[in-house]
Protein backbone atom coordinates (compact mmCIF):
# COMPACT_ATOMS: atom_id res chain seq x y z
CA UNK A 1 0.00 0.00 0.00
CA UNK A 2 1.59 3.30 -0.98
CA UNK A 3 0.17 6.72 -2.23
CA UNK A 4 2.42 9.63 -3.41
CA UNK A 5 1.78 13.63 -2.41
CA UNK A 6 2.63 16.52 -4.87
CA UNK A 7 5.68 18.58 -3.57
CA UNK A 8 5.64 20.51 -7.04
CA UNK A 9 4.75 19.88 -10.50
CA UNK A 10 4.26 22.43 -13.41
CA UNK A 11 0.74 21.59 -13.71
CA UNK A 12 -1.97 21.35 -11.33
CA UNK A 13 -3.35 18.97 -12.28
CA UNK A 14 -0.13 16.49 -12.36
CA UNK A 15 -0.96 14.38 -9.10
CA UNK A 16 0.82 10.91 -9.88
CA UNK A 17 4.20 9.98 -11.05
CA UNK A 18 2.72 8.63 -14.76
CA UNK A 19 1.61 12.64 -14.88
CA UNK A 20 4.75 13.77 -13.88
CA UNK A 21 6.70 11.23 -16.46
CA UNK A 22 5.40 13.44 -19.12
CA UNK A 23 5.45 16.99 -17.56
CA UNK A 24 8.01 16.63 -14.66
CA UNK A 25 7.90 17.44 -11.13
CA UNK A 26 8.62 16.45 -7.34
CA UNK A 27 6.99 13.82 -5.74
CA UNK A 28 7.44 12.18 -2.28
CA UNK A 29 6.53 8.34 -2.25
CA UNK A 30 5.63 6.70 1.61
CA UNK A 31 5.29 2.98 1.40
CA UNK A 32 5.00 -0.18 3.96
CA UNK A 33 8.46 -0.25 2.65
CA UNK A 34 10.25 2.65 4.49
CA UNK A 35 9.12 4.19 7.49
CA UNK A 36 6.99 7.09 7.46
CA UNK A 37 9.86 9.49 8.87
CA UNK A 38 12.51 7.99 6.62
CA UNK A 39 9.57 8.43 3.19
CA UNK A 40 11.99 8.17 0.26
CA UNK A 41 12.15 11.21 -1.67
CA UNK A 42 11.64 11.04 -6.00
CA UNK A 43 12.97 13.60 -8.34
CA UNK A 44 10.65 12.81 -11.56
CA UNK A 45 12.25 14.94 -14.23
CA UNK A 46 10.11 14.87 -17.64
CA UNK A 47 10.89 12.01 -20.19
CA UNK A 48 13.29 10.48 -17.87
CA UNK A 49 11.56 7.72 -15.85
CA UNK A 50 10.14 4.75 -16.60
CA UNK A 51 7.48 3.38 -13.53
CA UNK A 52 6.37 -0.01 -11.83
CA UNK A 53 3.47 -0.08 -8.98
CA UNK A 54 5.76 -1.28 -6.64
CA UNK A 55 8.34 1.11 -5.10
CA UNK A 56 11.39 -1.13 -4.91
CA UNK A 57 11.10 -1.32 -8.85
CA UNK A 58 11.02 1.92 -9.58
CA UNK A 59 13.48 2.64 -12.37
CA UNK A 60 14.93 6.32 -13.38
CA UNK A 61 16.58 6.15 -16.24
CA UNK A 62 19.09 9.10 -17.32
CA UNK A 63 19.79 10.32 -20.75
CA UNK A 64 22.87 8.52 -20.26
CA UNK A 65 21.20 5.20 -19.21
CA UNK A 66 22.81 5.73 -15.96
CA UNK A 67 20.87 2.63 -14.06
CA UNK A 68 20.56 4.14 -10.70
CA UNK A 69 18.20 0.70 -8.87
CA UNK A 70 21.42 0.78 -6.41
CA UNK A 71 21.62 3.70 -5.30
CA UNK A 72 20.91 4.17 -1.39
CA UNK A 73 17.96 5.66 -0.02
CA UNK A 74 20.31 8.61 1.27
CA UNK A 75 21.84 9.42 -1.92
CA UNK A 76 18.23 9.56 -3.60
CA UNK A 77 16.83 11.82 -0.86
CA UNK A 78 19.50 14.15 -1.22
CA UNK A 79 19.26 14.26 -4.82
CA UNK A 80 15.72 14.84 -4.78
CA UNK A 81 16.39 17.20 -1.71
CA UNK A 82 18.40 19.85 -3.77
CA UNK A 83 16.44 21.16 -6.56
CA UNK A 84 13.82 21.81 -3.48
CA UNK A 85 16.16 23.24 -1.45
CA UNK A 86 17.15 25.85 -3.73
CA UNK A 87 13.54 26.63 -4.79
CA UNK A 88 12.82 27.44 -0.86
CA UNK A 89 16.16 29.64 -0.43
CA UNK A 90 16.76 31.15 -3.55
CA UNK A 91 14.30 34.00 -2.99
CA UNK A 92 14.21 37.09 -0.68
CA UNK A 93 11.00 38.70 1.02
CA UNK A 94 10.69 41.07 -1.51
CA UNK A 95 9.86 45.20 -1.86
CA UNK A 96 7.94 47.40 0.46
CA UNK A 97 6.97 50.93 1.01
CA UNK A 98 6.86 52.75 4.14
CA UNK A 99 5.31 55.86 5.83
CA UNK A 100 6.03 57.36 9.00
CA UNK A 101 4.16 59.94 11.40
CA UNK A 102 6.91 60.98 13.80
CA UNK A 103 7.70 63.62 16.41
CA UNK A 104 10.81 65.45 15.39
CA UNK A 105 12.68 67.41 18.81
CA UNK A 106 15.42 69.23 17.32
CA UNK A 107 18.36 70.82 19.92
CA UNK A 108 21.13 73.43 19.13
CA UNK A 109 23.61 72.33 20.78
CA UNK A 110 26.85 74.30 21.39
CA UNK A 111 24.89 77.11 20.24
CA UNK A 112 26.98 79.99 19.17
CA UNK A 113 27.01 84.22 18.66
CA UNK A 114 30.42 84.75 17.08
CA UNK A 115 30.79 88.23 17.74
CA UNK A 116 33.64 90.00 19.07
CA UNK A 117 31.69 92.40 21.35
CA UNK A 118 29.83 88.97 23.36
CA UNK A 119 31.26 87.79 26.60
CA UNK A 120 29.19 84.52 27.17
CA UNK A 121 25.68 83.25 26.44
CA UNK A 122 23.12 83.85 29.43
CA UNK A 123 20.43 81.96 28.30
CA UNK A 124 20.58 78.39 25.77
CA UNK A 125 18.28 77.72 22.95
CA UNK A 126 15.27 75.48 23.96
CA UNK A 127 14.54 72.04 21.96
CA UNK A 128 12.24 72.44 19.04
CA UNK A 129 9.11 70.22 18.29
CA UNK A 130 6.90 69.42 15.37
CA UNK A 131 5.12 66.71 13.94
CA UNK A 132 6.87 65.69 10.82
CA UNK A 133 6.66 62.33 8.16
CA UNK A 134 8.56 60.66 6.06
CA UNK A 135 8.47 57.98 3.59
CA UNK A 136 10.38 55.21 2.37
CA UNK A 137 11.26 52.19 -0.43
CA UNK A 138 12.88 49.00 1.02
CA UNK A 139 13.78 45.57 0.04
CA UNK A 140 13.40 42.84 2.77
CA UNK A 141 16.04 39.84 2.81
CA UNK A 142 15.71 37.07 4.21
CA UNK A 143 16.80 36.02 7.98
CA UNK A 144 15.17 39.87 9.52
CA UNK A 145 17.65 41.74 6.96
CA UNK A 146 16.02 45.20 5.23
CA UNK A 147 17.55 47.85 3.28
CA UNK A 148 15.77 51.16 2.61
CA UNK A 149 16.07 54.45 0.94
CA UNK A 150 14.04 56.95 3.06
CA UNK A 151 12.66 60.62 2.54
CA UNK A 152 11.93 63.08 5.78
CA UNK A 153 10.23 65.52 4.98
CA UNK A 154 11.26 69.17 5.79
CA UNK A 155 11.40 70.09 9.21
CA UNK A 156 11.47 73.73 11.03
CA UNK A 157 12.65 74.69 14.00
CA UNK A 158 13.65 78.38 16.11
CA UNK A 159 16.62 78.38 18.40
CA UNK A 160 16.16 81.63 20.81
CA UNK A 161 19.83 82.70 22.81
CA UNK A 162 20.74 85.47 24.67
CA UNK A 163 24.46 86.81 25.27
CA UNK A 164 25.78 89.12 27.49
CA UNK A 165 26.36 92.17 27.94
CA UNK A 166 23.20 92.69 25.71
CA UNK A 167 20.79 90.51 27.95
CA UNK A 168 18.05 92.38 26.05
CA UNK A 169 18.48 90.81 22.49
CA UNK A 170 17.52 87.75 21.72
CA UNK A 171 19.00 86.35 18.67
CA UNK A 172 16.55 84.15 16.93
CA UNK A 173 18.28 81.01 15.05
CA UNK A 174 15.32 79.70 12.31
CA UNK A 175 16.72 76.25 11.04
CA UNK A 176 14.66 74.22 7.91
CA UNK A 177 15.87 70.62 7.29
CA UNK A 178 15.06 67.48 5.48
CA UNK A 179 17.16 64.06 4.59
CA UNK A 180 17.61 61.33 2.44
CA UNK A 181 18.98 58.72 4.19
CA UNK A 182 19.74 54.58 3.30
CA UNK A 183 19.01 53.10 5.90
CA UNK A 184 19.75 49.02 7.27
CA UNK A 185 17.47 47.35 9.53
CA UNK A 186 18.03 43.87 11.28
CA UNK A 187 14.46 42.49 13.15
CA UNK A 188 14.65 39.99 15.81
CA UNK A 189 11.58 37.72 15.68
CA UNK A 190 9.82 36.92 19.26
CA UNK A 191 7.08 35.42 17.97
CA UNK A 192 5.38 34.63 13.89
CA UNK A 193 3.63 38.14 14.40
CA UNK A 194 6.09 40.04 16.84
CA UNK A 195 9.68 41.57 16.36
CA UNK A 196 11.86 44.13 17.95
CA UNK A 197 15.18 45.20 15.64
CA UNK A 198 17.91 48.12 15.71
CA UNK A 199 18.67 50.28 12.73
CA UNK A 200 21.00 52.19 11.82
CA UNK A 201 21.30 54.99 8.97
CA UNK A 202 23.40 57.76 6.90
CA UNK A 203 22.81 60.35 4.61
CA UNK A 204 22.57 63.52 3.42
CA UNK A 205 20.78 66.39 5.53
CA UNK A 206 19.77 69.61 3.38
CA UNK A 207 19.64 72.67 5.98
CA UNK A 208 18.74 76.58 5.55
CA UNK A 209 19.74 78.55 8.52
CA UNK A 210 18.89 82.24 8.79
CA UNK A 211 17.27 84.82 11.61
CA UNK A 212 17.50 87.86 12.87
CA UNK A 213 17.84 89.77 16.27
CA UNK A 214 16.06 91.25 18.21
CA UNK A 215 13.35 91.88 15.98
CA UNK A 216 12.84 90.41 12.45
CA UNK A 217 14.12 93.34 10.47
CA UNK A 218 17.69 92.62 11.74
CA UNK A 219 18.26 89.40 9.89
CA UNK A 220 21.08 87.36 9.51
CA UNK A 221 22.06 86.26 6.18
CA UNK A 222 20.33 82.61 4.94
CA UNK A 223 22.71 80.22 4.25
CA UNK A 224 22.48 76.48 2.71
CA UNK A 225 24.89 73.26 2.91
CA UNK A 226 24.49 70.02 2.75
CA UNK A 227 25.95 67.50 5.83
CA UNK A 228 26.62 64.42 6.34
CA UNK A 229 23.88 63.16 8.73
CA UNK A 230 23.53 59.61 10.52
CA UNK A 231 20.98 57.88 13.02
CA UNK A 232 20.65 54.89 15.27
CA UNK A 233 17.13 53.49 16.40
CA UNK A 234 15.11 50.90 17.86
CA UNK A 235 11.70 49.69 17.76
CA UNK A 236 9.21 46.91 17.56
CA UNK A 237 7.04 45.68 14.47
CA UNK A 238 3.71 43.65 14.27
CA UNK A 239 3.14 41.47 11.59
CA UNK A 240 -0.26 42.31 10.34
CA UNK A 241 -0.33 39.72 7.36
CA UNK A 242 1.54 39.07 4.79
CA UNK A 243 1.47 42.54 3.42
CA UNK A 244 0.99 44.95 5.96
CA UNK A 245 3.41 45.51 8.94
CA UNK A 246 2.91 48.28 11.85
CA UNK A 247 5.24 49.18 14.54
CA UNK A 248 6.75 51.60 16.57
CA UNK A 249 10.21 53.30 17.29
CA UNK A 250 12.75 55.81 18.68
CA UNK A 251 15.95 57.07 16.66
CA UNK A 252 18.70 59.81 17.42
CA UNK A 253 19.29 61.49 14.64
CA UNK A 254 23.00 63.81 13.97
CA UNK A 255 22.98 66.54 10.94
CA UNK A 256 26.54 67.77 11.83
CA UNK A 257 27.44 71.91 11.79
CA UNK A 258 25.37 74.39 10.96
CA UNK A 259 25.56 78.02 10.41
CA UNK A 260 23.41 81.37 9.30
CA UNK A 261 25.06 83.66 6.85
CA UNK A 262 26.24 86.99 8.45
CA UNK A 263 24.23 89.58 9.78
CA UNK A 264 22.65 92.04 7.11
CA UNK A 265 21.85 95.03 9.97
CA UNK A 266 24.89 97.42 10.95
CA UNK A 267 25.56 96.55 14.17
CA UNK A 268 27.26 99.39 16.45
CA UNK A 269 30.91 99.11 14.87
CA UNK A 270 28.89 98.95 11.58
CA UNK A 271 30.77 95.44 10.87
CA UNK A 272 29.13 92.09 8.90
CA UNK A 273 30.76 89.87 11.54
CA UNK A 274 28.03 88.36 13.26
CA UNK A 275 26.76 84.61 12.96
CA UNK A 276 24.69 82.01 14.54
CA UNK A 277 26.23 79.06 14.87
CA UNK A 278 25.41 75.06 16.49
CA UNK A 279 25.09 71.14 16.00
CA UNK A 280 22.04 69.88 14.55
CA UNK A 281 20.70 67.38 16.73
CA UNK A 282 17.14 65.34 16.59
CA UNK A 283 15.13 62.94 18.14
CA UNK A 284 11.98 60.80 16.71
CA UNK A 285 9.45 59.11 18.21
CA UNK A 286 7.11 57.25 15.14
CA UNK A 287 4.91 55.25 14.55
CA UNK A 288 5.20 53.07 10.97
CA UNK A 289 2.91 51.14 8.69
CA UNK A 290 4.71 48.83 5.53
CA UNK A 291 3.59 47.67 2.95
CA UNK A 292 5.16 44.64 0.86
CA UNK A 293 4.62 44.86 -2.88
Amino acid sequence: MQFWRRIWSPKSNCNSPEDAAHMGGIFVCTSKRFPTDAAAIYAVIAGAVRYSAQPEQLHIHASLNMEVEKMSKRTLMSLAALPAFFLCNAHADGFYGSIKLQEARQDLSSALLTSPRVDHRVISPDASKETTGAIALGYAFDGGWRLETEYNIKTDAEFKSYWSPFDANVNNMQVSSKRLMLNGYKNFALTDALSLYAMAGIGVAHINSQGYQTEPGRRFANNSQNNFAYSLGVGADVKLNDRITVGAGYRYVDMGDITTGYNTFANRINARDEQLKGKLKEQNLFLEARFSF
